[in-house]
């Protein structure tokens, strides 16, 4: 059954959070960001949407530089939870098989393999929150453009601390959270 429009919507905004949480953490952790972009329907994690860094291919920068690629793998998903309270996209997949790369895991259990990765989720978890402005006013402008530059994620994020554009105002109304009643 295709998905209806609003559908849709929803999964451009999921994976335009997903790519400009990891253009904003690229930034922050002075990583050689190129490009992001959104082909399509951006939900294909292999044609829909990508982080580019250039020249450098990302498992060799997870080689390289693991204690700012394996935030920036992260920030993705991180992103996606923290603004929509899920994740339901492919692209977790492929962030965790960069991260992967870098070998290093202590083993295959769970357990291990979460306590190990701890650190990263926690500082992946403090650049969203601390970017969260950032990262919807260049989700948005993704959403609108399908590629932003280096130069023009940089302009956005600077923008965002004076001029955030918030994501809600750019969804249809149906997939808006309903407003909370104050506690009394």
């Amino acid at each position: 059954m295709p998905l209806s429009p609003e559908e849709l919507e929803l999964l451009r905004a999921h994976a335009a959070v997903h790519e400009a949480a990891h253009a904003v953490a690229a930034l922050e952790l002075g990583l050689p960001l190129d490009h992001v972009a959104m082909a399509g329907d951006g939900i294909n994690p292999r044609t829909g949407a990508y982080t580019n860094f250039g020249q450098y291919e990302a498992w060799r920068l997870m080689e390289e530089r693991p204690n700012d690629m394996a935030p920036m793998s992260l920030a993705g998903t991180s992103a996606e939870n923290y603004f929509f309270n899920s994740s339901i996209r492919d692209g977790a997949t492929v962030d965790m098989q960069i991260i992967g790369s870098a070998g290093g895991a202590p083993s295959d259990d769970p357990a291990e393999v979460m306590e190990w990765l701890q650190p990263w989720v926690d500082q992946t978890r403090a650049i969203v929150r601390e970017k969260r402005d950032a990262i919807e006013t260049v989700a948005v402008a993704l959403m609108s453009t399908d590629r932003l530059s280096r130069a023009e994620i940089e302009e956005l994020v600077e923008r965002s601390n004076t001029e955030p554009v918030h994501l809600l105002g750019h969804l249809t109304p149906v997939w808006r959270v309903p407003e909370q009643p104050e506690a009394r």
